[in-house]
């Protein structure tokens, strides 16, 4: 009895530091279990969507422009425009009511301006338009955009694409393809090495001349060869189609 208690402290000394590695061991095992199931619910690599390459690969009708309504109507309407710019969108709103209106009488030609200064998410957009263009969807895609400016990521592109039944392959190697992204750069300089007879109203609604200008902001538009800037109400903006009736 005297031995039993003489290694009692050693016992007891042995048996807290078998409970504390037993403790230790279950602790360890729910955390590695927490983490793996926490990476068992992220996304496999595979359902992410790629870092898209770019790719060279020649294209015929790269040089296509993007045009409807009547050719032979009155009202020829130049838009040029940013998918990002939130006042681009409400000019494009009161292109599309007009239209409506006189589409009969009306032609428009869209051409990207992207402010990538300011809208880092403008030219991948106009990308995307133009990847859809050539497949016969830039004017569902370029409403997609419009109507979505707070979503213009690769995977929304592509959610976009879906969305209009195209090839995704087809579609991410036009995107993709360095020949769509020159297109629009080189619209950008040549639009903004142009000069333009602009036209505007003044404070009674009258439309003045207001001389030689080029474009160095969206929205703009041209109008049977005058330039518009800015996004004026529908009610403002129709003066403008009613002048290029005349």
């Amino acid at each position: 009895m005297k031995d039993i208690k003489k290694y009692l402290p050693v016992i007891t000394f042995l048996v807290v530091i078998i409970a504390v590695a037993i403790a230790i061991f279950v602790i360890t095992g729910k955390k590695t279990s927490t983490v793996a199931n926490a990476n068992n619910n992220q996304p496999s690599a595979s359902e992410q969507t790629p870092v898209p390459q770019e790719n060279s690969d020649p294209i015929p009708n790269i040089d296509q422009k993007w045009v409807k309504g009547n050719p032979n109507g009155k009202i020829q309407i130049t838009e040029y425009s940013d998918f990002q710019c939130p006042y681009c969108k409400k000019g494009n709103d009161t292109i599309e009511e007009l239209y409506t209106k006189y589409k009969d009488n009306m032609q428009i030609t869209f051409v990207h301006f992207p402010l990538t200064s300011i809208h880092p998410y403008a030219l991948p957009a106009a990308k995307a338009a133009e990847a859809a263009g050539l497949m016969g969807k830039f004017w569902e895609m370029h409403d997609l955009l419009f109507a979505n400016q707070g979503n213009l990521t690769d995977a929304d592109f592509y959610s976009y694409a879906k969305k209009l039944g195209l090839d995704l392959d087809q579609f991410k190697k036009y995107y993709t393809n360095k020949s769509v992204a020159d297109k629009i750069n080189n619209q950008v300089v040549a639009i903004q090495n142009q000069q333009f007879d602009e036209i505007a109203l003044d404070n009674d609604g009258k439309i003045v001349e207001k001389g030689k200008t080029s474009i160095q902001g969206t929205p703009a538009f041209l109008i049977n060869g005058k330039l518009v800037v800015g996004a004026y109400p529908t009610e403002d903006f129709e003066k403008f189609i009613q002048n290029a009736l005349k």
